[in-house]
């Protein structure tokens, strides 16, 4: 019985007795913003999963354009948050004003509409009729 032991060298990116495992170099790299490590020749890599979103080693930093999506998006609701405040804060002035300090300041516009409206009703529509002789 031949008791020969025997070591291998194994090149860079495997391991095992026989150098028959690829090392996983990914398996202890985070990649940031959903993106996804992969090998390539040995060597690992980040790939965003939008490039127009972020950029990076780790896809850890963000464009331009993503940021200014976040600051629009911001600005944005908060001009829609304002006007909606604005609107709900006309309505109850408008109701308080009615309903408890009896002031109503839309009754002359009220009333106006309100008359055009009979004055349009009371006239009485004209009707033309027309009659073509055919011989």
């Amino acid at each position: 019985m031949n008791k020969t032991t025997f070591e291998c060298e194994c090149q860079e990116g495997f391991t095992g007795i026989y150098c028959e495992l690829k090392i996983d170099q990914c398996k202890n790299i985070s990649c940031k913003n959903r993106g996804l490590c992969r090998m390539i020749d040995r060597k690992w890599k980040c790939f965003c999963l939008d490039s127009s979103l972020y950029y990076g080693n780790y896809c850890e930093y963000q464009t331009s354009g993503l940021t200014v999506k976040k600051v629009m998006a911001k600005s944005f609701s908060s001009v829609a948050i304002a006007v909606i405040t604005l609107t709900v804060s006309f309505v109850v002035s408008m109701d308080v004003l009615k309903y408890v300090f009896h002031i109503d300041p839309v009754k002359a516009v009220r009333k106006k509409v309100k008359k055009s409206k009979n004055e349009a009703k009371s006239k009485p529509s004209k009707t033309v009729v027309r009659f073509q002789y055919i011989s």
